[in-house]
C-alpha cells in the first residue's frame, strides 16, 4: 500500500512538473486581431472601422447563430468605442452572396454613439433595389470559424417618414472564430 501511495504521488508529481500555466504561455497583445482571430473592419464614409478580439468585443458578443428562419440565422457583430456595425443574414447557409435590400430580410446597419437617431440601417433606404451585399467567402461548421466581406448603404430615420442623409458603409471584411450557436 506504501508503495502504490508513493508512486501514485511519484506520477501526479511528475504530470504537475510537465503541465505549463497558461500564463506562461505568450500572449498576444490585448485587443489586437490575433487576440482570438476575430475582426471586423470597414470604412465608414472616408473613416476607419475596426473591432478586433475576443467573441466580446466591447463587451458585445460578435457572433451568433440561431436557426430561427431558414436553416440558420446569423448575425455578426463588431463594436469600436461607442460605434458598431451589424450584418443579419436571414437563411443562412454556408458561403455565398447575401443581398441586402431595403425590405430585407438581410439587414445591415451601422450605429454612431448611443443615440438610437443615429443608427444607419438598410432597411431605411428608399426602393427596392440592393444596397449592399455580404459575401461569405469561408465557413466551417465544425470550427465554426467564418470569413467573408461587406458593404452597405444606410440611413438614419428621423421621425416617421423623415429620414437622414445616407452613410455608406465599404471595404468591410471579417473573420470570426468559433460563432456561437444554439
Amino acid at each position: 500500500m506504501k508503495t502504490s501511495s508513493l508512486l501514485l504521488f511519484a506520477g501526479l508529481l511528475g504530470v504537475a512538473a510537465c503541465s505549463k500555466d497558461k500564463s506562461d504561455a505568450p500572449q498576444p497583445a490585448p485587443g489586437s486581431a490575433n487576440s482570438a482571430g476575430n475582426v471586423l473592419s470597414a470604412t465608414v464614409g472616408s473613416s476607419p472601422f475596426q473591432a478586433s478580439g475576443t467573441s466580446d468585443v466591447d463587451g458585445t458578443r460578435v457572433a451568433v447563430m440561431s436557426p430561427d428562419e431558414g436553416p440558420a440565422r446569423l448575425v455578426l457583430r463588431g463594436r469600436s468605442g461607442n460605434n458598431d456595425i451589424t450584418l443579419s443574414l436571414v437563411r443562412f447557409t454556408g458561403t455565398g452572396t447575401y443581398t441586402v435590400l431595403p425590405a430585407g430580410p438581410n439587414v445591415a446597419s451601422y450605429s454612431e454613439g448611443t443615440s438610437s437617431a443615429t443608427s444607419y440601417n438598410s432597411q431605411f433606404m428608399p426602393g427596392t433595389a440592393a444596397v449592399g451585399q455580404v459575401v461569405v467567402t469561408s465557413w466551417d461548421p465544425a470550427t465554426r470559424r467564418i470569413q467573408g466581406s461587406f458593404s452597405f448603404s444606410g440611413r438614419p430615420r428621423i421621425s416617421s417618414g423623415s429620414y437622414g442623409p445616407v452613410q455608406q458603409v465599404t471595404a468591410g471584411s471579417f473573420t470570426v472564430s468559433n460563432v456561437f450557436s444554439f
